[in-house]
C-alpha cells in the first residue's frame, strides 16, 4: 500500500546572534487562531518545485547524466527493509524511490510518502500508477 501525504515544515522561532533577541513569528489571526504564514525560505523552495514538477525526473535524468538510477537502487538496497514492513518516504518528490520501496516491502508492507509540494505529489502519484 502506497499513500502520499502534503507535509509542511515546521517553522520555528531562532535566536539572532547579534543582539541576542528572539525573531518574532509572523503569523496572521483567523477566527481566533494564530495561524502562521509560510516563511520566505519555505516559500522560495515551495514555489521552485511546483515550476519543475512535471519535468523534474527528466532534468534529473540529463544532470546526472542517469546516475540517479544508480544512486536510486543502491538506496533502496542499503534499507535493508524486507516484505511486509513499514516505511515513511520524508520529501518523497515525483515518487520514483518511493515506488522502489514499495516494491521491496511488498504487497504487505505499506509506504507513505510525504512532500511539501502537491504539485510533485500529482507527479507521484503519476509515476506509482505506471
Amino acid at each position: 500500500v502506497v499513500s502520499f501525504l502534503k507535509g509542511s515544515f515546521l517553522i520555528k522561532p531562532t535566536i539572532n546572534t547579534e543582539n541576542k533577541k528572539t525573531r518574532r513569528l509572523k503569523f496572521i489571526e483567523r477566527r481566533g487562531k494564530a495561524i502562521f504564514r509560510k516563511s520566505t525560505k519555505e516559500w522560495r523552495v515551495s514555489a521552485f518545485f511546483k515550476s519543475i514538477a512535471h519535468h523534474y525526473d527528466l532534468v534529473n535524468t540529463i544532470a546526472s547524466l542517469g546516475q540517479h538510477h544508480h544512486w536510486r537502487k543502491f538506496t533502496v538496497e542499503k534499507t535493508n527493509l524486507s516484505s511486509g514492513q513499514r516505511v515513511l518516504d520524508v520529501c518523497c518528490g515525483t515518487g520514483m524511490i518511493t515506488k522502489d520501496l514499495a516494491r521491496k516491502v511488498g504487497p504487505r508492507g505499506n509506504v507513505v510518502g510525504l512532500d511539501l509540494s502537491p504539485e510533485m505529489l500529482a507527479v507521484a502519484e503519476k509515476n506509482l500508477a505506471d
